[in-house]
C-alpha cells in the first residue's frame, strides 16, 4: 500500500504524546524514540504516563504506591501524559459522547449487512434488520438529531448494497470498526427527498439548496427555452444553455468548507421550461474508534442526479450537485478499486425524448463525469457533471431549447489520528485529492 498524506507539514505538526528517551551520550541512539511499555509491576509512585506498545499508544496509571498499574489503550492517542484522547467529531451533530461507553452499549451487537437493504435515516428502520424507533433495537442504536439519523453499532460490516432513504443525513458509528465490502448508495433520483441533500427544481423553478436565497441551487429556465442551471456545492454548477433570448440561467453558487462543520448534501439543479432539475447528492458520516476499511468491492456514492430532458420541445433541467462524505477513524484503509465519490449529475438534453433528447446521467461511482444528455433535433446538449479534477459543472449548450447545466462536485473529508490515509494506488476518491481540492485528508480533532 502507498501512504497518502495531506501534507508533510501537517503530519509533522502533531504534538500529542511525544517522547524523548534519556540521553545516554551515544550518538547512534535516537533520542526521540518512544520507550516500550514497561513490564507490569508494583507502582513505585502515583503517576500517569504515556507509552507506545507496537502501533498503539497506552496510558499507564498508578493510583497508589504498590498497586498494579492500570493500562488503557488510547485509540485516538495519549495526550500530555494525562488522558486518552477523545474524538470531537466533525459535522455539527455527533459529539464525543457518541463514541464513549453508554449505559445501553451492552445491548449493541456486531452487525453484518448480508442482504441488500434500505436504511431510513428519519425513522431508524433497516428493512429486514431493524424496526423503526429510537433506542437500541435488534442490537442497533438509533437517534435523530439536528437533521441527522444516527445509527450506532458495536461494529458494522457491509457485505451487500446499503441504500439510504428519507430526508435526514445519515451517520454510521461502529464503536470498534467499520468494514465496507459492497456499496453504500445515497443517490436518490426518483424520490421527493434525498438524505441530507436538496431536491431539484420543478419546471421553471430553482433547485433547492442551503440558504437558497443566496443561489445555491441551480437557477430555473427564465424564458421560454433556456435550460436550468446545475446545482452548486463545493464548486459552482454549470450555467444552463440559452434560448433565442441569449439568457443563460446561472448555476448554483458554492457553499460549505473543507472541514465540513455542517453535514449537508448538494444543491438541486434548476428546472428547465420542460424538464425538472436533478436532486443533489446526500450527506453521510462514518465514524469509529477502530479502523474503517474499504475493500476492493467497497463503494460509497454520494453523487447528484441527472437533470430531466426537455419535454414537448422545451428546455432541460440542470444536474444536481454532489453531496458530502465525512469519514473519521484512527486509521482509514482503501484497497485497490475501492471508491468514495461525490460527483455532480449531468444536465438534461433540450427538446423532447421522441426527437432523441435524453436525461443527464446520474453521478457515477467512479472518477468519470456524468455525461450531459443528448439533445433532440431542436435542442442543446446537457453539461457534464463535475468529477475527478473538474470540480465545476459544465455549461449546457445554447439552442432553441437549451440544455441543462451540469452539477458541481461535493465535499469529501477523511480525518485520521495522523492525518494520513492508507490507500492502494488504484483506489478512487472523486473529486481527486489535491491542493485546493474539495477532497482532503485531515488530522482528527482530538481532545
Amino acid at each position: 500500500m502507498r501512504r497518502l498524506r495531506l501534507s508533510l507539514a501537517i503530519a509533522s505538526a502533531i504534538t500529542a504524546c511525544q517522547y524523548k528517551a534519556p540521553n545516554t551520550g551515544d550518538d547512534d541512539v535516537l533520542t526521540d524514540a518512544p520507550p516500550p511499555l514497561p513490564d507490569a509491576g508494583p507502582c513505585p509512585a502515583v503517576s500517569k504516563a504515556c507509552f507506545t506498545n507496537g502501533d498503539t499508544q497506552v496510558l499507564q496509571t498508578c493510583a497508589a504506591i504498590g498497586d498494579a498499574p492500570i493500562n488503557e489503550t488510547c485509540a485516538w492517542g495519549c495526550l500530555e501524559d494525562t488522558h486518552c484522547g477523545e474524538l470531537q467529531p466533525s459535522g455539527g451533530s455527533l459529539t464525543a459522547a457518541d463514541l464513549k461507553p453508554q449505559a445501553t452499549d451492552a445491548m449493541l451487537l456486531p452487525i453484518t449487512i448480508a442482504a441488500a437493504t434500505t436504511f431510513d435515516a428519519n425513522t431508524g428502520e433497516i428493512a429486514g434488520v431493524r424496526v423503526a424507533g429510537a433506542g437500541v433495537v435488534s442490537g442497533i442504536g438509533f437517534e435523530s438529531r439536528n437533521g441527522v439519523g444516527i445509527f450506532r453499532f458495536k461494529s458494522l460490516q457491509v457485505d451487500a448494497q446499503l441504500d439510504v432513504h428519507n430526508s435526514n443525513a445519515i451517520a454510521l458509528i461502529g464503536l470498534e470498526s467499520i468494514t465496507v465490502n459492497d456499496t453504500i448508495d445515497l443517490l436518490r433520483c426518483n424520490d421527493a427527498s434525498c438524505p441530507g441533500g436538496f431536491s431539484g427544481g420543478n419546471v421553471g423553478l430553482a433547485g433547492g439548496g442551503a440558504d437558497n436565497a443566496g443561489g445555491r441551487g441551480g437557477t430555473g429556465g427564465n424564458d421560454n427555452s433556456s435550460g436550468g442551471g446545475g446545482g452548486g456545492h463545493a464548486a459552482a454548477g454549470g450555467t444552463g444553455g440559452a434560448g433565442p433570448s441569449n439568457v443563460r440561467p446561472a448555476g448554483g453558487l458554492p457553499f460549505g468548507t473543507a472541514e465540513i462543520s455542517v453535514l449537508l448534501g448538494g444543491a438541486g439543479g434548476g428546472g428547465g421550461t420542460g424538464g425538472t432539475g436533478g436532486n443533489g447528492g446526500g450527506a453521510i458520516q462514518l465514524v469509529s474508534n477502530g479502523p474503517i476499511r474499504f475493500t476492493g468491492a467497497g463503494r460509497l456514492n454520494a453523487g447528484g442526479c441527472g437533470g430531466q430532458s426537455g419535454q414537448d420541445q422545451k428546455s432541460a433541467g440542470g444536474g444536481g450537485a454532489g453531496g458530502t462524505v465525512v469519514i473519521e477513524a484512527p486509521e482509514i484503509q482503501l484497497a485497490a478499486d475501492a471508491v468514495i465519490a461525490a460527483n455532480g449529475g449531468g444536465g438534461g438534453g433540450g427538446d423532447r425524448p421522441s426527437e432523441g433528447a435524453r436525461n443527464g446521467d446520474n453521478a457515477r461511482s467512479s472518477d468519470s463525469p456524468a455525461g450531459g444528455g443528448d439533445p433532440g433535433n431542436k435542442g442543446g446538449s446537457g453539461g457534464d457533471g463535475g468529477a475527478a479534477d473538474i470540480f465545476v459543472g459544465t455549461t449546457g449548450t445554447d439552442s432553441i431549447n437549451g440544455g441543462g447545466g451540469g452539477g458541481a462536485v461535493g465535499w469529501i473529508r477523511l480525518n485520521t489520528r495522523l492525518g494520513e490515509v492508507l490507500a492502494e494506488v488504484a483506489a478512487v476518491i472523486s473529486p481527486t485529492v489535491s491542493e485546493g481540492s474539495p477532497s482532503s485528508f485531515g488530522i482528527a480533532n482530538v481532545d
